[in-house]
């Protein structure tokens, strides 16, 4: 399967291609795991933001295909988009049972050891819908528009 990795510090953040509309350079702070764009409805999560990594540079958006419309467009922010890469399936383990059932990181769809990272794959749309059930007022914050 082609996943873009996404570097963060200490691991990568894989994210199938399939569920990618675009890619866009961001160069802002987040402030909020999650913000909406008064200007477009955008709506914008935080990826290193959920995963506490509050020092993480932002550099880029991944755009999930099928959120265009009028409630905006759903973007993943990321620190770097670094690389595309055709994984194979047997490289992908799944999460132990017990960590699926776990609300917060149901959405984590496997995970991959090598000598250089840990990378965790994720299903974008599941991590959206967890990330907004847990925060239902989270889109009080606002991002001023594009810059």
């Amino acid at each position: 399967m082609r996943f873009f990795l996404c570097a963060f510090e200490s691991m990568y953040v894989g994210i199938p291609v399939d569920t990618v509309d675009s890619l866009m350079v961001y160069g802002k702070e987040a402030g909020a795991l999650i913000l909406r764009d008064k200007s477009s409805a955008d709506i914008y999560f935080s990826l290193p933001l959920f995963f506490g990594a509050r020092r993480e540079a932002l550099r880029h958006g991944i755009i999930l295909k099928g959120s265009a419309g009028a409630d905006g467009r759903h973007v993943l922010l990321v620190p770097v988009v670094e690389r595309e890469e055709d994984i194979p399936e047997e490289e992908i383990h799944t999460m132990p049972g017990i960590l699926a059932d776990i609300g917060r990181v149901s959405f984590i769809s496997g995970i991959r050891f090598t000598d250089s990272a840990m990378t965790l794959f994720i299903d974008p749309a599941k991590f959206i819908n967890n990330i907004l059930s847990e925060n239902p007022d989270a889109l009080q914050g606002t991002h001023k528009g594009k810059e």
